[in-house]
Formats: C-alpha cells, structure tokens, sequence
C-alpha cells in the first residue's frame, strides 16, 4: 500500500466582498480526501475538508491578517505531507476614529483617522447628496479635500486600501460648509425705512443686514427670511448696504456687492419769518440741509387760509398775506428722489387788523376812548395831539377801551387809535377830536372906580371859552357875575370892606380851576379925594376853609387808592375818609394835599370826603368824590384738558363785584386765545395742539379789571403726526409705516382698516412702526394717532391725513 501523493499546485483566491478565502490545487493520486489547514497571523487557524473536490472554501475571515494555506491529501489511510504553503493578505480593517476640520478661509476639509491594520494606502471622499465628490489619497491617517463648495453638507468616508482587498468607514455625522455669499442685492427706501432683498444663499440659516455711513453711522437688523427693514435711518446719509449669510459655521459670507441707500434731505432748522407790515409780505428763512436741491416753504393760517413759495437757496417770499392771522409756517427740503419731512413749526403773525368805531367822551376829567375790537391785536395805543402839539397817551392790552388824564387845560386832541401785536403796528385814522376843560383864567385884576362903589373885574380872554363866571366874596357873602368877555363889573360894593375877586372858564360843560384872587378894599368914608384915614386893623383867626377840588388819582386799582385836593386856607393838616358801599369806612392823616391808602378792598367802590383842621376847627366836608376799585381776583381757578374736543376746561369761584371774567391761555412763544364769559366756568377751545399753555382769569366790571388769578399751567392735546408713509414688501405683505415726530406725543398708534372693516394696527414711542400678515389683494387707509397721558388719562391728537395702501395679490 502506498500513501496518497501530496497535493500540488496549491492556490489561494480571495472574494472581498464575501470575506472568504478559496484554497486549490491539482488532484493527487491515491487521493480520496483532501485536508486544508488555513492559519492567520494572529495563530488561529482553521481547516476545512474536500471529499473528491479540489478546492476548500474558508469563511469568516478577520480583517487585516496574512493567511496561510496548506494540503494534504488522504485514502482514507494514509496521509500524504503537506504541500507548499501559499500566503494571502485578508481584506484590510476600517479606518476608525474619523474626524474632519473645516478651514472656512481655504473651503478645505482636514480628515483624519486612527491606523487599520492591512492598510496599505488610504482614500478620504467629501461627498454632497446633489452628486459632488471630492478625494484624496495618502499613506498617512490624515489628508485634505479642497475645493469645496458653499452652503453644502459633506459625508465624510474613508477607504482602507489592502493588496488585494479595500474596506470602507463612514464619520458619523455630516460636514456644513459656510453660506453662500447673498447674491442680487437691491433696496427700497421710504421715509427713514430701507427695505433690502436678496436671493436665497445656500446653507444660510439666518442673514445679518447692515447699513453703514462714511462716518460711521450704523443700522443693522437680523432675519431668516430674504428681505429686511432697516429703520431709523438717518436723513441726509448714504447708507452702504452688505448682507451677511450665516449658518454658524463660517463667518465670511459677507456680500460685496455695491449696493447703497441714499436717504432723504433733513428738514430744514432755525426756521423764522418775518412780516413786512406795509405790505402784506413775509419772509421765511432757513439754514440749508444737505444734499437739498430746492426748497418749499408752506404757510396754513388759522383762518383757513394758505400760501406757499419754492425758492432754490435759503429763503423765500409770500405775499398777500391775512391781516390778524396766525400762520403755522413750516419748510421741506426736496431732495433728487426724496423729500424731507417738515421742519419744525415757526407760528408767524401778519399784521393786525384796523381797528374800527373810534369814540372819544371827555367827562372834564378823563377822556374816555372806546372802539371795536380788532383781529389779530395784542395792544391798543391810543394818542390824541392837541393843538399846541401836546400829545397824550393811553394803552390796552386786552379791552377795547383805555382812559386818558394827563391832558392839558384848553386844548382840542384829534385822537388817532395803533393796534399793535408782536411782529407789527397798524395805525387807523379818524376824524374824531374832544376838546379838554378850559384853562383857568391869567393876568386877573380888578380896579375900583373912585366915587363909587363899582369893581372892574377883568383877565385874559382865551380860545374856546364860552362863558367866564366871575365871583366877588366878602365874609359869608358871594356875589357872580357871567360874562362872554374879558371883563365884569360888580355894582353896589358895601364901603370899608374887602372884597376877593376871583373867576373860572366854562365851556362844553366843563369848568376849568379858579383863577388867582385878587383884592380891593372898599372906602370907608367919602370926600372929594376918595378915601379916609384908616383905622387901626384888628386880627382874628376863623376857621379853616373848606377843601376845594378834591380828586381821585387812582382808578381799578386792587387794594390802593389816592386822593388829592387844593390847599385850603387856614389849614394845618387834613383828614381824608373813604367809606365803602357797605359803610366800612378807611382814613387818612395828612399835612399835605394828598392822601394814600393800601389797604382799600377789591371790588368796592369809595365815597371819599376830605376835612381841613386847624388847632380845635374843622372845616365842613368837602364835595365828595369817588375812588372805584377793581373786583377782586378770581381764586380757586382749576384747569383740565377736554381731549374729545381739544379744549382747556376752567372753573373758578366768584368774584366780588365782578360782571364778567377775561379767560387768557398763553404759550411762551407768543399764542394767546382770550374770551369772555359771565359764567365761572368755561371752555377755551382754539389751542394750538402739542402746546403747554399758562392759563389765568381775571374779573371785569363795567370799568375795571382784576389783577389775574394764580396761574394755571395746562399741555394741549398733541398734535397729529404728519408725513405719514408706508412702503409694503410684496412678498411678505409686510407694510412700513413711518411719520413725523408730532409736538406734545408720547407715543403713536398707527390703523391699517381694510375695505370689509378688517383692521391692524402698531404703537410705537418712535416715529416708526411695521405689520405684517396683511390680506393679500385689498386696499387699505393708513392714518397714524399722537398719544401722551395728560392728568392720568390718555389724550389722543385727531388722526393724521390717511395714506393708501394696497397689499400684494397671492
């Protein structure tokens, strides 16, 4: 028996991709069975049987190992030597621990990996799920994939290359690359809002969009959608736009493009008008704004009406201006595409108005001069020149009445009446003249015709005068007499007396103030030489005289009141009494011709008499005159703002003697509304909007006028906003509001109402405001609401004039 021959030819052959090693080789004689013995590097081995085949198949084979395959061959008795042994390098372990860093700057990905055994080369792929692959190969555990693109995500594998076989690892997560750059970048600009879009940039999750000057002025704002609004941007700048792609990842996705908003002109500053009173003209001036090409300036009147002018530098002219008017004077700026919104308001005041119905009434004392009331005045000056040239004056500054009393004796005034208010003086002519009381007669004398007992009485004529009364007086005895001349005779003189001459002028009813006195001292016997010896005098002391012409000096005063009177013969001192309608009574101790008091009441008038002393005499009372006070002032004034029909509310207690109240609101730049109401309460309607107003009552009668009460400070509901604008983003039906800051707001509430009724609206403490989700297709009116909390409560300006809008089709 002979053993089996051994096996020869022996191969081995490797199928990777099912992990099985194929041993063959050629039949051996005397074989029945073949035994394959397969030993890995590591020592494990296996084997595996072939009955009449000659090939073996082995499975299960672990990676990266150099396997070793022999046979034997067998009759079932016999076994023959192993034949040759064969080497064969099993498939390569995967990579493992793959990482991946991306370099934004150089868009390169860095893969790495830990060493597999039975590798013997290396190859890293970035791959996008759109189809892109990028590669590279090395002998090292780490290598660079460039030319990457981007907004994309990358799955990272890596292939371990063997000699015969390859395995393949996968990172686990996915590699983002930054953004893409925005691309197509254009704006919209509407007052102090850009709106800038773009196309969608790959792998962007957010976009930043800022808006820098050359100054360094900057807006931003941050969105996940293709467009954004940029708001308060600032008037006369350039605005340079970039928006920026991020995801998170890389930050240098920033555009480059040279997209920019030029925004509107400024409105002009330190606007002022002034009034050329002699014809109807104004001036409005202004300091430029930059990037301006020409300007308009528009003037509203309170009495509806309206002018404007263009004027390309910085000021400009109106004519034909409303006599009495206030004129809210405001200026744009009108830029190459845009214009300013307007400047602040400047309240100019034409002219006054002529006053009308001049009267003059002379009451011997005062000269009483009354007239209509005319637009648009602050203060009357009235002036009457005499015919000598002498000019006397009164002013008003509310009534329309003043009272002159410095005039002089004799004199015939033609009165002229200016009306005057703070820009301008509007003087009326008239034919209206008072003459004053006569002059007291000059250069008296008086002669006696010897042989009788006859005085001549005679003084200097004056113009004018219609009658002269002349008086002779001796002890208790008067004697008169009337003339139209320059003399008068007094029969019948009683001898050895003395007798004082004196004489006043009268005329128009008036008197004028008596005259020096003269004396003559009648004979006392009668012979051919007219005279007699004369006796030896006697002395006695009687009485002081009676005050003559006792006046008062003050007139609608608040507690003071003067009198004053002539010197009365034989007097020391005085004593002046004042006794109020309700019989209080005040005095006064003088050793001069006048007397003060300053404690007299409000609101009384004064029946004054005055007495002449001498050691234990007194004279009788003298005429009384009379001494009107003003009524007292208004206490207990309130003040509240009406916001529903944007008028001040006043209330006030009653005042003594008062017939009517004068209600005054007045702002420091010069408004002023005044009414007049019998009642202690009223509304003042008429105030300028946005205003603070200084409110105070005074009570009138018939001739005076209080002090005023307590001031009351009052602010005007705010003015309605105006220059409202909206810009709408068709896309997202999100409409921009923007306005004017208003005088006297706090905060804005802005109204979108839609045709059926639908409405939206925003509040803002700026002058900007945005919605959004719109009804798509509709036709919308915008106004905007001025709002500040006055005393607690909300006040709301009128709302503005309304925009229109139309929101974007589906």
């Amino acid at each position: 028996m002979y053993m089996p021959c051994i096996p020869q030819n022996v191969s081995s052959h490797i199928k990777c991709e099912d992990n099985c090693l194929t041993v063959s080789w050629l039949e051996s004689e005397g074989a029945d069975t073949y035994l394959t013995t397969v030993q890995g590097s590591n020592g494990l081995s296996t084997t595996c049987q072939a009955m009449s085949e000659t090939s073996c198949n082995v499975t299960g084979l672990s990676c990266g190992q150099i396997y070793h395959a022999s046979v034997i061959s067998s009759d079932g008795y016999c076994d023959s030597p192993h034949s040759a042994v064969v080497d064969t390098p099993s498939a390569p372990c995967q990579a493992s621990r793959i990482d991946a860093i991306l370099d934004c700057h150089l868009q390169k990905i860095t893969v790495s990996w830990y060493p597999s055994d039975g590798a013997v080369m290396y190859e890293a792929t970035a791959s996008t799920a759109s189809g892109q692959s990028l590669k590279c190969d090395t002998a090292d555990t780490n290598c660079e994939v460039g030319g990457l693109l981007c907004g994309q995500s990358y799955s990272i594998s890596v292939r371990a290359k063997g000699q015969t076989c390859h395995s393949i690892a996968h990172m686990t997560r996915q590699v983002a690359t930054g953004p893409c750059i925005p691309q197509h970048i254009s704006t919209h600009y509407s007052l102090s809002i850009g709106q800038v879009l773009w196309d969608v940039s790959m792998g962007a999750v957010s976009y930043n969009v800022e808006a820098v000057t050359d100054q360094g002025l900057r807006r931003t704002c941050v969105t996940t959608d293709t467009y954004c609004p940029i708001t308060n941007l600032l008037c006369s700048q350039t605005y340079k736009v970039s928006v920026t792609a991020i995801n998170g990842v890389c930050e240098n996705s920033k555009s480059t493009e040279g997209v920019s908003i030029k925004t509107e002109p400024c409105p002009p500053i330190n606007v002022e008008a002034s009034v050329r009173c002699d014809n109807k003209r104004a001036t409005i001036t202004w300091e430029p704004s930059i990037d301006a090409v020409a300007y308009v300036a528009y003037l509203s009147g309170y009495d509806g009406h309206s002018l404007s002018c263009y004027s390309s530098t910085t000021f400009c002219d109106v004519d034909e201006l409303h006599c009495g008017v206030t004129y809210n004077t405001r200026v744009i700026a009108v830029g190459q595409e845009f214009n300013s919104t307007s400047s602040s308001i400047f309240l100019l005041n034409s002219a006054p108005c002529a006053a009308a119905n001049l009267v003059a009434e002379f009451d011997c004392n005062t000269a009483q001069i009354s007239w209509s009331p005319a637009i648009g005045v602050t203060s009357y000056k009235v002036t009457a020149t005499g015919s000598d040239g002498h000019q006397a004056f009164c002013q008003s500054a509310n009534l329309p009445n003043c009272s002159m009393t410095e005039l002089e004796c004799g004199q015939l005034y033609n009165v002229s009446l200016t009306a005057f208010n703070s820009n301008c003086q509007t003087d009326t002519s008239t034919d209206v003249s008072f003459r004053s009381r006569p002059c007291k007669p000059l250069r008296v004398g008086v002669d006696l015709e010897c042989g009788t007992s006859t005085a001549n009485l005679y003084w200097e004529e004056r113009e004018g005068v219609e009658l002269y009364v002349a008086t002779a007086t001796y002890g208790m005895e008067t004697m008169q007499c009337n003339s139209t001349e320059s003399t008068c005779k007094f029969p019948d003189l009683k001898c050895g007396k003395t007798y004082h001459f004196s004489v006043t002028a009268h005329s128009h009813g008036c008197n004028s103030d008596i005259s020096s006195t003269v004396e003559i001292q009648t004979v006392k016997a009668q012979d051919s030489r007219c005279d007699s010896p004369v006796s030896e005098p006697a002395e006695f002391r009687t009485g002081p005289c009676v005050p003559q012409h006792v006046e008062s000096n003050t007139h609608c005063e608040d507690h003071l009141g003067r009198v004053s009177w002539a010197p009365a013969d034989g007097a020391e001192s005085y004593m002046a009494v004042a006794v109020g309608q309700d019989g209080h009574s005040h005095e006064c101790v003088s050793e001069t011709n006048m007397c003060a008091w300053d404690d007299l009441h409000c609101g009384e008038q004064y029946t004054v008499h005055v007495i002449a002393n001498y050691y234990m005499c007194s004279s009788q009372p003298s005429n009384s005159t009379k001494i009107r006070m003003a009524p007292c002032g208004p206490q207990n004034v309130t003040a509240s703002m009406n916001c529903s029909l944007k008028a001040a509310y006043l209330t006030w207690s009653a005042s003594e003697a008062a017939d009517a109240y004068i209600v005054t609101a007045q702002t420091n730049g010069g408004h002023k509304v005044e009414l007049s109401t019998s009642e202690t309460s009223t509304f003042i309607a008429g105030l300028m909007c946005g205003q603070e107003y200084f409110l105070s009552v005074q009570a009138t009668d018939s001739v005076c006028k209080s002090v005023s009460s307590v001031t009351e400070v009052l602010k005007s509901a705010p003015c309605p906003p105006i220059g409202v604008a909206s810009s709408l983003d068709c896309i997202s039906n999100i409409v921009a509001i923007s306005w004017t800051a208003s005088a006297g707001a706090e905060f804005y509430t802005a109204k979108v109402i839609g045709e059926g009724g639908d409405e939206y609206d925003c509040m803002s403490q700026g002058t900007a405001c945005g919605m959004a989700n719109l009804a798509c297709g509709q036709n919308y009116t915008i106004n905007v609401i001025a709002s500040a909390v006055l005393a607690g409560s909300q006040c709301d300006s009128y709302p503005s004039e309304p925009d229109s809008l139309r929101s974007g089709e589906n």
